[in-house]
């Protein structure tokens, strides 16, 4: 084969490759121009129980649900997702159960499971991380144990409507998984924005 028939064949390969690795290589990049423009508002944890928005535009404070006195603002609630009860209270530490259980020996609880009157830390207070859910301002509050691997998720939506909150208690939804999840309801849930107060959420996909 001559030179230049072999060089026609090698253009060519080379045009047809190209024809079909631009789109893609062009879809690339929208795609990532996209999500560029479509990353979560960061909510900077404050307090266990309030999170600001890094570019200043609001908070998101629970305190206003806590209890104090050691006793929990949700208490004893049963699970639709297995057959224990948990109890919850957001800012406050409490105390709960027999003198020889978990949730009566620390003074850091903020979850605690009861099952077969056994009363077990799966969350403290002073672990409580919050975290963005998919894109906007969408939070959930991670909270994990001091004496084991447990770790609760409460995830937060905003209603205007609701003021004293309302605890969805879900649990383990898949058995030796150690996570636990909630989804707490109510008005504090809103991130307050600086100019115009009460700014509504979304229902959140548990994950």
């Amino acid at each position: 084969m001559r030179n230049g028939a072999r060089y026609q064949i090698f253009t060519s390969s080379l045009y047809t490759a190209a024809t079909w690795i631009a789109p893609l290589l062009l879809a690339f990049l929208l795609l990532l121009t996209q999500c560029k423009f479509a990353v979560a508002q960061l909510c900077e944890h404050k307090s266990s129980c309030i999170c600001e928005m890094k570019d200043g535009s609001g908070t998101i404070d629970l305190s206003p649900l806590a209890k104090k006195g050691g006793q929990p603002k949700f208490l004893d609630m049963p699970a639709t997702g297995d057959t224990s009860k948990y109890s919850f209270n957001p800012c406050f530490s409490f105390k709960e159960g027999p003198a020889n259980q978990e949730c009566m020996q620390s003074s850091d609880i903020a979850v605690c499971q009861i099952q077969d009157d056994k009363y077990y830390d799966v969350g403290t207070q002073t672990s409580a991380l919050f975290q963005n859910v998919g894109q906007g301002t969408e939070q959930k509050i991670v909270y994990k144990s001091s004496s084991s691997t447990k770790q609760s998720f409460v995830h937060l939506v905003c209603d205007p409507n609701i003021s004293g909150g309302a605890l969805a208690v879900i649990g383990e939804t898949s058995s030796g998984s150690e996570t636990y999840n909630f989804v707490l309801t109510s008005k504090y849930a809103c991130l307050v924005t600086k100019s115009s107060g009460l700014s509504t959420g979304s229902i959140l996909d548990i994950m």
